[in-house]
């Protein structure tokens, strides 16, 4: 196959697109463990940093390694025999080799564009070749701390970009934190104003909101396609039936998501980042405005 360069915005175009929208940055994270990632650390790789993207259960981290591209290859080839391979080049210009770690996974051997997006949550190793001209900004970042210098040099004279994506082990403060039951107070906001959240130590919430609450949120939904044609009561009739709100949660670092089959608040699932303090607690959740609360129990 035809190997050249790929610059890295194009790769992380392809095949980390799902990261666009990532919580972390990962610049300063610390560098995963090999049995974190289950899988061999190439010798002399030097770590980068990790990449989240918008699954709160995995993430990638990035290496870099002035070994060609058939050495690394060569090497996980002669490591992990029994583990499958998929490979990207979708017009023999652009090369890219997987290596799936899991025996479940049901990941392509020829991906399309649009299956390189799974790859967030697909346990795997991924290498290709890269433009360093495409790091230059990133490598001038690392150069302003002596300590990491090495991954300034790496990023400059590195050949092969290799990442691992793993299932994330290690349990968050903010997992234990958010424990409790948490009351908003944002008087501007008069839909949310005086609810209540419970989170719990199973994974579940419970969203519970107030007769004001629901008055201020008919309002709103009476324009909808969905209410049209329905009296005032019949509005408060369904919403009072979903209420209280309950669902599963998780949360990773800064990055919560909360499911519900039968939510007051559309969608099912909403997506966002979290900022857990001792006593506040702010989300802010896609296409909401951000909600404040306060601790007045915790668990």
């Amino acid at each position: 196959m035809k190997k050249v360069q790929i610059t890295a915005c194009m790769v992380f175009m392809l095949f980390l697109s799902v990261c666009v929208h990532a919580q972390t940055s990962g610049l300063n994270d610390r560098e995963p463990t090999v049995s974190e990632m289950e899988a061999p650390l190439y010798p002399g790789a030097v770590f980068i940093r990790t990449v989240s993207g918008l699954n709160p259960y995995y993430e990638t981290a990035m290496y870099v390694t002035i070994d060609p591209l058939r050495t690394v290859e060569n090497y996980f080839e002669r490591k992990m025999p029994e583990k499958r391979k998929s490979f990207y080049s979708p017009d023999n210009t652009m090369f890219m080799t997987i290596f799936l770690l899991k025996t479940w996974s049901q990941f392509p051997g020829n991906p399309t564009k649009e299956d390189l997006s799974k790859l967030e949550q697909e346990p795997s190793i991924q290498m290709y070749e890269y433009d360093r001209d495409s790091y230059e900004t990133l490598a001038e970042f690392y150069d302003r701390k002596p300590e990491d210098k090495p991954k300034a040099e790496a990023l400059r004279t590195g050949r092969t970009l290799i990442l691992y994506t793993y299932k994330r082990t290690e349990e968050y403060k903010s997992e234990t934190k958010i424990r409790g039951t948490w009351i908003s107070t944002d008087r501007d906001l008069l839909t949310f104003y005086k609810s209540t959240l419970i989170f719990d130590d199973k994974g579940e919430y419970t969203f519970t909101f107030t007769p004001g609450n629901i008055e201020e949120l008919v309002k709103s939904l009476s324009t909808r396609e969905k209410f049209k044609g329905k009296s005032t009561e019949e509005i408060v009739k369904i919403i009072e039936s979903c209420n209280p709100e309950k669902g599963t949660y998780v949360i990773m670092r800064n990055t919560i998501t909360l499911v519900s089959r039968n939510p007051v608040m559309e969608p099912e699932t909403k997506n966002g980042i979290a900022f857990v303090g001792s006593a506040v607690l702010s989300l802010d959740f896609i296409g909401m405005p951000r909600l404040s609360f306060i601790r007045i129990e915790q668990k």
